[in-house]
């Protein structure tokens, strides 16, 4: 998958591959993943996006074959994670278009796959609790995640 977008319309491809599960899953890469996020970021909610992000992720899953168990496949916690800090990256931004602001957050964090180790111990990540409810960052951090909601 390229990095880049050069419209709103191929961006729009890839929202829409990966949502009807057309999407190859070797295709689904973090990059992919921030870049639907944004999209979705830029024309919803918070509530929605993450709504939007954990429906997707569970039936993209279950398409390609991967479980979603304690172990493998759905994280609440990173999928909270991933929408609030894209929403609060692309609303504090100045961008013009869906395609630029998802095209700012893929720049910044597409190969920042590992970018939630920031904000959350090792640990935490890998708990059974994280990956089934919500845990907030136990690093320090400028995003006042007390203050979004779902």
């Amino acid at each position: 998958m390229k990095a880049m977008f050069s419209s709103d319309s191929e961006l729009q491809q890839l929202v829409d591959r990966w949502s009807d599960c057309s999407l190859p899953a070797q295709d689904w890469t973090h990059s992919a993943h921030v870049a639907v996020c944004s999209s979705f970021v830029w024309n919803n909610t918070l509530a929605a996006t993450y709504t939007l992000m954990k429906a997707g992720l569970y039936r993209f899953n279950e398409a390609t074959g991967t479980p979603n168990t304690d172990e493998r496949g759905y994280h609440e916690t990173l999928t909270r994670f991933w929408s609030t800090l894209l929403f609060y990256r692309i609303h504090r931004g100045h961008y013009n278009s869906c395609v630029a602001a998802a095209n700012a957050m893929v720049e910044f964090y597409g190969k920042d796959k590992r970018a939630d180790t920031r904000y959350y111990s090792f640990d935490v990540l890998k708990s059974k609790e994280a990956r089934k409810n919500w845990i907030a960052p136990d690093r320090s951090s400028e995003i006042p995640w007390e203050s979004f909601r779902w």
